[in-house]
């Protein structure tokens, strides 16, 4: 059975991921979930990314009226580890839909089953683009490109024109946090800028002065930007890599590093949105 989405599938699933992010908070609250549910739900969208959805429309008799229809929703995991993980989380991910699929005198979501995506060819590894130069010109066009979220741990982040592009994404509705060293640089800017978006300054415990040394950003929970490049004017004239990862099985690990990163400086000053 090919699981190729319809546009309706894709635009479907795009509206539940991104569900997971806009509303999290006034959702937690309604369903009576603990705070950590919020690291739990970038896990769950991540997953949800490596899936396709399937909506089975069945004519029957229903609860509301008779001539309706009954929409059952078939997530198909890449992997045994994300069915499992979706699976566990299957009872959020169903309240989520219904949010998402408000029911009407027409249809009405039924069930969701979370099952196996045994593979037909639609999803190829992707080769990552390599680049050496213009790194802040590409880093912005991803940027623009972000439709859902943009999750971001960068060592040393002092960059104007990287800042307001995220800004913009943020009163677009994107969900955007970024984690930053816990160095005078950056409280200095930060300090100093007004932005809405959330930064999170990770301090990291050791013997020694250790740093938050990371560069990798994460767009959509589908495509990872990382290399040597920190986001700050004077990288633009260092000798510096980037890499763009179109790959979401990528992407998922680097939102594992994030949330893991995110929990230890989770008692550190930080400017949550």
């Amino acid at each position: 059975m090919t699981t190729t989405m319809t546009r309706d599938e894709k635009e479907m699933l795009q509206a539940i991921i991104k569900s997971f992010k806009s509303q999290k908070k006034k959702i937690i609250r309604r369903i009576g979930l603990p705070d950590y549910v919020d690291e739990t739900n970038i896990l769950i969208a991540a997953s949800l990314s490596n899936c396709t959805l399937k909506i089975e429309k069945r004519s029957e008799f229903s609860h509301i009226n008779w001539n309706h229809y009954s929409e059952y929703y078939i997530f198909y995991a890449s992997n045994e580890e994300d069915k499992d993980f979706l699976n566990e989380k299957k009872d959020l991910i169903f309240d989520i839909c219904k949010r998402v699929r408000i029911p009407s005198d027409d249809y009405d979501l039924v069930s969701i089953d979370i099952e196996l995506n045994m593979f037909d060819g639609e999803e190829l590894e992707k080769a990552p683009e390599v680049q050496f130069a213009e790194i802040e010109k590409s880093l912005v066009a991803e940027i623009k490109k972000a439709q859902i979220c943009i999750y971001a741990a960068v060592a040393w982040f002092t960059n104007s024109n990287i800042a307001n592009e995220l800004e913009a994404k943020t009163k677009e509705g994107l969900d955007v946090i970024v984690i930053v060293d816990d160095n005078e640089k950056n409280k200095n800017y930060f300090s100093n800028h007004d932005y809405t978006f959330s930064v999170v300054y990770a301090k990291i415990a050791g013997l020694f002065n250790n740093l938050m040394h990371d560069k990798f950003c994460i767009f959509d929970l589908e495509r990872t930007a990382h290399g040597t490049y920190n986001w700050t004017s004077a990288a633009n004239y260092n000798r510096e890599t980037f890499t763009i990862d179109p790959n979401r099985s990528n992407a998922k690990k680097f939102a594992l590093e994030f949330v893991d990163i995110r929990n230890i400086s989770i008692n550190s000053n930080r400017g949550l949105a």
